[in-house]
C-alpha cells in the first residue's frame, strides 16, 4: 500500500476520481494480477517453521515500513521475496509466488530506477521511432511536427520502456502459472514479440499526436491513456497465452 499510494493519489489529483478509478489509479492490471497470483501461491504453500532470523528480519522490515515511503516499501518487498525464493527449493508454490512478487516490483520500482539512469538514451530511441513514422526531424527527444506546425516533446511518462517491463511481467506470469521451470528459445521469442507489440502501440499513440495535434487532449488525456493501457494489457496477455500454449503443445507432441 505504501508503494502504490503515492502514484494513486497523484493520478487522482491530476485526472479526477472517476478517470483514475477507470484507469486503476495508474497501476496496470497486470501488476495487480501478478500480486494476486503471488499471494495465492504463497498462501497455498506448505507453512514453513518460524525461525529467530525470520522474527528479526521481518520485525525490522515492519518498523521500516511504518515510514510511508514507497522506496522503502519496494526495497523491503524485493528483499523478502528474494529471500523466500532462495529458501524455497522444496516448495514450488512458495518459489513461484516469490518469483511473481519480484516480477511485480519491476514495473513499479526497478524499471523506473533503470529508466531514471538511462532516460536520455531511452527517450531518444522513442523519438527516433516517432520521427521515422512521421517522416520528420528529431533532436534529442523532441520531434518536429509535420508541415512545420511545431515540436513534440516526448516526456518520461510517454516512454515505451514502462510498457516493455509490463510485457515481461506478463510473460513471467504465464511461465510461472503453467509451472514451466525450463525456458526454451520459443519462450524468449514470445517475450520479445510481446515487448515489440507494446512498443508499436505506444509509438502509434505518440505518432497520432504528432500528426494530429488537435487530438492531443483526447489521445494523451485520461481516457486515451485508459484505452492504451487496456489495449496493451489485452495484447500482451493474448501473445503470451498463445505463445506459451503453442510451445506446450509442441513439447507434448
Amino acid at each position: 500500500m505504501n508503494g502504490v499510494a503515492t502514484r494513486a493519489s497523484a493520478y487522482v489529483h491530476e485526472f479526477g476520481l472517476s478517470p483514475a478509478f477507470m484507469s486503476l489509479f495508474g497501476i496496470s492490471a497486470l501488476v495487480l494480477i501478478a500480486f494476486y497470483l503471488a499471494l495465492r501461491n504463497v498462501l497455498a504453500a506448505t507453512p514453513q517453521p518460524l525461525t529467530r532470523s525470520d522474527l528479526i528480519i521481518f520485525s525490522a522490515i515492519l518498523a521500516l515500513n511504518l515510514i510511508a515511503t514507497p522506496i522503502i516499501s519496494w526495497l523491503s518487498l524485493t528483499f523478502v521475496a528474494a529471500r523466500e525464493y532462495l529458501r524455497s527449493n522444496q516448495d514450488p508454490l512458495l518459489k513461484r509466488g516469490a518469483a511473481l512478487m519480484i516480477g511485480a516490483t519491476v514495473p513499479m520500482f526497478w524499471g523506473r530506477l533503470v529508466f531514471s539512469l538511462a532516460s536520455s538514451v531511452i527517450l531518444k530511441a522513442d523519438a527516433t521511432l516517432v520521427s521515422l513514422v512521421t517522416g520528420t526531424a528529431r533532436t534529442g527527444n523532441v520531434v518536429a511536427l509535420p508541415n512545420g506546425g511545431g515540436f513534440l516533446w516526448i516526456a518520461d511518462a510517454c516512454s515505451s520502456f514502462g510498457n516493455i517491463s509490463l510485457a515481461m511481467l506478463c510473460w513471467l506470469m504465464f511461465m510461472e502459472y503453467r509451472g514451466r521451470r525450463e525456458r526454451t528459445p520459443a519462450d524468449y521469442i514470445t517475450c520479445f514479440y510481446a515487448c515489440l507489440n507494446v512498443v508499436v502501440i505506444n509509438i502509434t499513440r505518440i505518432s497520432i499526436i504528432a500528426v494530429r495535434p488537435d487530438l492531443y487532449n483526447l489521445v494523451h488525456g485520461p481516457w486515451g491513456a485508459m484505452v492504451a493501457g487496456y489495449l496493451t494489457t489485452f495484447v500482451v496477455i493474448l501473445i503470451c497465452s498463445s505463445g506459451i500454449k503453442r510451445e506446450q503443445h509442441q513439447l507434448a507432441v
